[in-house]
């Protein structure tokens, strides 16, 4: 289940106010959102968000503007125990 960014002008955590740009390692483990709309999986200090590329372009999908990039979703991670 993630944890999505709110729609409301009070962010509900920081994380999701960095814009960063194309070839900045992601910071966090999530789903980043262009400012075109286009959305990409990216994983902490893993991965470098992707400029306008092939990857980001396609015939289906044009970028038009600048490449900015903003963490939309956070993975919810919990420790579960399974012991009985």
């Amino acid at each position: 289940m993630p944890y999505f960014r709110p729609g409301t002008e009070v962010p509900l955590d920081a994380r999701f106010n960095s814009k960063l740009p194309p070839e900045a390692r992601a910071p966090w483990s999530g789903i980043y959102k262009c400012t075109c709309g286009f959305e990409i999986v990216a994983f902490a200090e893993d991965s470098k968000l992707p400029q306008r590329t092939g990857r980001h372009e396609s015939e289906e999908w044009s970028c038009s503007g600048p490449v900015v990039w903003q963490l939309v979703a956070l993975p919810i991670i919990k420790k579960f125990n399974f012991e009985k």
